[in-house]
């Protein structure tokens, strides 16, 4: 259970079919594994975490994105309980996550990212407007700053395609990979091609790129 449990700041936990991976056997077997269900949710949430103050679960996958006659084919799409936004303290440029009131009501609201904002939205202030994900109609709720290119303050050297040869112009005592679910086939790839490399590598699970957000999820 201890690989299965990422700790992302000193009282918030994330447990993941994935957790951390450090070698391609690690991945293969990763990969075997059952998906976390939402029964096993709402055990956790029902009390089953006797000191856990809150719990909450996220779920993604790719889908189009489409406004008008534009139309985004492949954008990552997380739902979520409504208390996730709290719990990993998310930062808005405007607008917010949806409430308890919205989830319970069922709304299809939206927050959006830098990318898809300005892809969908160019020189128009998104807010309250409309998008269709799978032809259903969400409302914008927020949006979410750029991040650039560091994460947390941490620089980013490259794309994870360059990392052999990051390696080799700067030798590094660790590899972290972070990439979208979809990418399995691509993950396989880097962690045979570090098979030779003296590193420890460790797999974090992509959380956030554009979230979508409705209480049925």
């Amino acid at each position: 259970m201890k690989d299965k449990i990422i700790v992302l700041a000193p009282d918030v936990y994330v447990v993941t079919k994935f957790g951390i991976i450090r070698s391609r056997e690690e991945f293969l077997q990763a990969i075997k594994r059952p998906p976390i269900s939402w029964r096993e949710y709402e055990r956790i949430s029902s009390g089953a975490l006797q000191h856990a103050a809150e719990v909450s679960a996220a779920s993604a996958n790719s889908m189009a994105v489409n406004r008008g006659d534009k139309r985004l084919p492949d954008i990552r799409v997380i739902g979520t309980t409504p208390n996730f936004g709290r719990l990993f303290d998310l930062d808005y440029e405007a607008g917010g996550y949806f409430s308890e009131a919205e989830n319970s009501a069922a709304r299809y609201v939206a927050v959006i990212g830098a990318d898809t904002r300005d892809e969908l939205f160019p020189g128009v202030d998104p807010m309250g407007h409309t998008i269709l994900i799978k032809g259903l109609p969400f409302q914008v709720i927020g949006h979410m700053p750029r991040q650039g290119k560091s994460i947390e303050g941490v620089k980013v050297l490259g794309p994870y395609a360059a990392v052999k040869e990051i390696l080799r112009r700067r030798p590094l005592d660790e590899v972290v990979i972070a990439l979208p679910r979809e990418d399995a086939p691509q993950l396989e790839k880097i962690l045979a091609d570090l098979d030779d490399e003296l590193v420890t590598i460790r797999l974090i699970p992509d959380l956030l790129h554009v979230m979508t957000l409705r209480s049925s999820v």
